[in-house]
């Protein structure tokens, strides 16, 4: 979501950048474009600078340059306007690198450079580009000591700097407002996510009342850490339509002034540290409003019970709000939610009839205090682990593709929820039900649920044997069978789930001898449908967990052949020891 959100933007404006009327060049290669010499010398000499391992820039030798790879003229006059070296991902290029010469200055009718994934360092010269509307340098190895230089670029409309260290540039955030920085007036985008930086918001950015995107977010508070509060000089940005300040420091509370952008419509303040009250007043005009994730926070959502908001989302995330104990009512006029996280959010009661039947891709309810059955699922990736919730289990749709349940009140046998055969394909590749209070024998329909990759069903009262079809889950990376009854010898059907990485069978009542085949579990290529071609690895088994069970014998040295493997507990059985002594010799 996040991804299909900035990228939606990027290419909004993109298009902008691009359109005839905007620049006067054609997209295409036009007949009537004449490249100047002048020009033409000074892209050659930028090639010479530059690493090119793919020999993406091969077709810049004619003499017509409007015509080479990543350069656009304008239609009449020749001159170059537009240079886009960005690294094609779909087409595999490698990234180029090198030195950026200063030839550049000698493009002065430049409207438009894309040096993103780029390797090298950024030199000050390029703020003599005037006449720049569009610079991205994001997503690039580059470093930079000054930046002084941006505040030349007066026409500049977009700038993404993602991913620049910026951290021994302490001087473009600190110190009085460049008074060059008044005329930046047209700026709209700006990103300045995974920068390193280490401080206050600069006091210039408000000045920049043109924003219609801001970007301040981190991975990690490394990759960038603003801290102190959130101004009142944020409600300023009257044409914001996307603001992001994810995994930084900031702290105190969120300024009323915040809920006055009509204009917001992805706001996302996740893990910070801010604390207090978000009221009506917060949101009462944020008319446009479609994704918000005020996530990770000390925050609590206080609005009335017949409140209505005035948006419509797309995407909320309110994990680790409080918004309980009530379930929200006003969710129920939300039309368009795809994707909803309220976990430890305490919620307590009873989840409301309509929101059974309501689909949203993704929903996570976790870790909360809910009560009550679950009459029926209606998502994709579904979270509702960690509550009390209790019998029956609920059927699971085909489309459901992860299913979390764990730590809840559920009791009863398994069959009822696996076993139903349906005309469908069962998508499910995520299963979670341990830690509740499940009993009987495992089910055998496992048939039924071929791409399972991960299936958890221990801290439960099964017992009986590891059924056959069990055997079908090619696909099964990681089983998790721990603290139950289980018993029998060691499950013959495992010996097909050849892309097993983590197998988890302690505090059961197996018995028997350990295989040998066990040793076969390492690294290979399978292919993902027979006969297709088409080939995924496996990296084989890199846990085995065996320990409290009644297993005897010798322990196989064919487990000394598990390249992979980084946890074997073998504790707490009947096994004698060679194994060990033959492990110490490999070693040495």
């Amino acid at each position: 979501m996040e991804l299909y959100m900035r990228g939606l933007v990027v290419l909004l404006l993109y298009f902008l950048f691009t359109t005839v009327t905007k620049f006067g060049f054609c997209v295409g290669h036009s007949p009537k474009a004449l490249c100047r010499e002048e020009e033409r010398e000074a892209l050659l000499s930028f090639k010479r600078g530059i690493h090119d391992p793919s020999n993406r820039l091969s077709s810049w030798v004619s003499e017509e340059c409007c015509n080479w790879e990543g350069v656009r003229c304008h239609n009449t006059t020749g001159h170059v306007l537009k240079l886009n070296l960005r690294r094609d991902l779909y087409q595999d290029h490698g990234s180029l690198g090198g030195e950026i010469s200063s030839s550049l200055l000698d493009l002065k009718h430049l409207r438009y450079l894309d040096l993103s994934y780029f390797g090298g360092v950024i030199p000050h010269q390029l703020g003599n580009l005037s006449k720049l509307h569009y610079l991205d340098i994001g997503n690039s190895y580059l470093n930079a000591e000054d930046l002084e230089w941006i505040f030349g670029l007066t026409f500049l409309e977009f700038l993404d700097m993602t991913g620049v260290n910026l951290s021994k540039a302490s001087n473009w955030l600190q110190g009085p407002i460049p008074s060059s920085l008044r005329n930046m007036t047209s700026l709209r985008f700006l990103d300045l996510s995974y920068n390193y930086f280490t401080s206050p918001i600069p006091d210039w950015l408000y000045h920049i009342t043109s924003l219609e995107h801001l970007d301040l977010g981190s991975l990690n508070t490394e990759s960038n850490n603003f801290h102190g509060h959130f101004p009142n000089e944020l409600g300023q940005f009257k044409s914001l339509s996307s603001l992001s300040i994810d995994r930084n420091s900031f702290s105190g509370h969120i300024p009323i002034s915040l809920g006055g952008i009509s204009s917001l419509r992805y706001l996302r303040i996740r893990e910070n540290f801010f604390e207090g009250i978000i009221s009506e007043k917060h949101l009462a005009n944020l008319t446009s409003l479609e994704k918000l994730d005020a996530s990770s926070n000390l925050l609590t959502l206080q609005v009335s019970s017949n409140w209505t908001p005035p948006f419509q989302l797309r995407a909320l995330d309110l994990g680790s709000c409080l918004l309980g104990p009530q379930f929200p009512a006003w969710l129920q006029t939300q039309k368009h939610l795809e994707y909803l996280n309220m976990s430890y959010a305490g919620i307590s009661g009873v989840i409301p009839a309509w929101f059974w039947t309501r689909f949203l891709r993704t929903v996570d309810l976790s870790h909360n205090q809910i009560i009550g059955s679950i009459p029926s699922l209606h998502s994709s990736y579904i979270y509702l682990g960690s509550n009390n919730f209790t019998d029956p289990l609920p059927p699971i749709p085909s489309d459901v593709a992860q299913l979390d349940l764990s730590n809840n009140l559920f009791r009863g046998s398994l069959s009822p929820m696996l076993c139903r055969r349906t005309k469908k394909v069962n998508l499910l590749e995520y299963l979670d039900i341990s830690g509740n209070l499940l009993s009987g024998e495992l089910p055998n329909c496992w048939m039924y649920w071929r791409e399972l990759m991960m299936l958890k069903l221990g801290n439960n009262n099964l017992t009986g044997h590891i059924p056959s079809s069990m055997g079908s889950l090619i696909w099964l990376g990681s089983l998790h069978l721990r603290n139950n009854h289980l018993s029998g010898n060691f499950p013959l059907p495992l010996k097909n789930c050849s892309g097993l990485m983590v197998l988890d069978l302690s505090k059961n009542e197996f018995t028997g001898t350990i295989p040998a085949w066990m040793g076969n579990f390492n690294g290979k290529f399978i292919e993902i449908f027979p006969g297709d071609g088409e080939i995924t690895y496996t990296p084989g088994l890199t846990a085995l967990v065996l320990h409290s069970n009644k297993f005897t014998g010798s322990i196989p040295l064919e487990l000394c052949h598990l390249d992979s493997l980084q946890i074997l507990d073998l504790g707490n059985n009947n096994l004698s020891e060679p194994f060990l002594d033959a492990l110490v010799i490999s070693e040495a």
